[in-house]
């Protein structure tokens, strides 16, 4: 089975941090998400992170809970990669870093949520 990576949303929750932002209380206004879409990478994640309730749907109808270890692995590995091409607080254009801000939020909260239908708690520090 593969085992799942919490170490990414340890990292998600640091962005924040450092940023002095609360991860789970960040809501962008005002921008255009379709504006940054078409970047492959970034479909990719958006992606990604929008399938967790189908893949926990997977694995209720299968009871075959490495799906969902399967899915939080993926996402973690497409999230660290996003983390690496795109520096989310140096970022200069306001819009762009709330849409970069608005991404990691969405993945760390999917992410929270598959490994506690796993069962694993997600370590403060990596």
């Amino acid at each position: 089975m593969t085992k799942p990576k919490p170490d990414a949303v340890v990292r998600a929750t640091n962005i924040f941090r450092k940023g002095g932002l609360d991860a789970d209380m960040f809501s962008p206004t005002g921008i255009d998400f379709a504006k940054y879409l078409p970047d492959n990478e970034l479909w990719a994640l958006w992606l990604a992170a929008s399938r967790t309730s189908l893949v926990v749907e997977q694995c209720i109808a299968t009871s075959e809970p490495a799906y969902a270890a399967k899915h939080a692995f993926q996402l973690a590995q497409v999230f660290n990669s996003f983390y690496h091409h795109h520096p989310i607080l140096a970022e200069e254009d306001a819009n762009r870093k709330q849409f970069l801000l608005a991404t990691a939020a969405v993945v760390r909260r999917e992410l929270i949520r598959v490994l506690g239908y796993l069962g694993m708690p997600v370590p403060p520090v990596m």
